[in-house]
């Protein structure tokens, strides 16, 4: 069963033109109560904008005045959904109607079938195309090595280098209990939901990638991740990756401390023989 929390610390900018929105499902792991991110980002380019994600349907009201906040009067361009699952896709529409001229963009192979009335303001960009945003900030879509449905991608904000990984690089992090037991603090560690994942004051553990690579990447239990693991490495590596930021967890902006702690956690990850 979970139940939702604003995600303290959020909106955070964490590079210039990048927003990080977004708040938390509450669930539990071994008799502790943890948080999942559920994150939308906003990247300002010199000409126009462009949403990553749209939020769970239950978040919208809460994440409109944030977003419009941030925007000071712009307007939503292009509309990205890393994939049409529901965490990631389901606002769109409500996104489309808010910024009327807004287009949704990416791997877009079954939003048709859903809402054919939108069909015309689609844009489909492969893997390997662009989108130039202005001066300097451009999209470059990627492959996505870590991903729990056929069309999902990664997205390279080549001007920040950033990488976006839809549930790549997904886990839960843990809370403290307030002195009395009640209240937000009893769930939620101050700050915590919007720190860098560096910043936290406890390592990434297995238990906490193990929670969310279980849930949503099933097939991972099939294959051999830290051979996987090289291939992700060696595509960061490419491509120049400085932060990597994740729909599911902590933004990870200093990649020699945090990488080696992430991997090592999907290498425990034992194949089902």
């Amino acid at each position: 069963m979970f139940t939702t929390a604003p995600a303290i610390g959020l909106p955070r900018t964490i590079a210039p033109g990048v927003e990080w929105l977004g708040d938390c499902l509450i669930s539990e792991l071994k008799g502790s109560p943890i948080h999942i991110h559920h994150s939308i980002y906003l990247i300002h380019g010199g000409e126009q904008v462009l949403m990553i994600d749209t939020g769970r349907p239950t978040a919208f009201e809460a994440m409109l005045p944030e977003v419009e906040q941030i925007l000071d009067g712009r307007k939503v361009d292009w509309i990205l959904p890393t994939h049409p699952e529901v965490n990631h896709a389901a606002n769109f529409e409500r996104w489309m109607r808010r910024y009327p001229e807004a287009r949704l963009v990416g791997d877009l192979r079954d939003f048709h079938l859903f809402y054919p009335e939108y069909e015309d303001r689609f844009v489909r960009r492969p893997v390997g195309s662009t989108l130039d945003l202005g001066r300097g900030y451009r999209i470059k879509f990627h492959e996505a090595p870590l991903k729990d449905l056929p069309s999902t991608q990664w997205f390279f904000e080549e001007s920040q280098r950033i990488m976006f990984v839809a549930d790549g690089f997904a886990y839960s992090h843990g809370h403290i209990d307030s002195p009395d037991g009640e209240g937000e603090a009893a769930t939620h560690a101050p700050g915590e939901c919007g720190l860098f994942a560096h910043e936290l004051d406890h390592d990434v553990t297995d238990d906490q990638v193990a929670f969310i690579i279980r849930s949503a990447l099933y097939w991972t239990r099939f294959v051999d991740l830290g051979q996987l693991f090289e291939r992700v490495k060696a595509q960061l590596n490419e491509a120049g990756v400085k932060m990597i930021a994740p729909a599911h967890g902590n933004v990870i902006a200093d990649l020699d401390a945090v990488m080696p702690r992430m991997e090592a956690a999907h290498n425990t990850m034992t194949p089902v023989a």
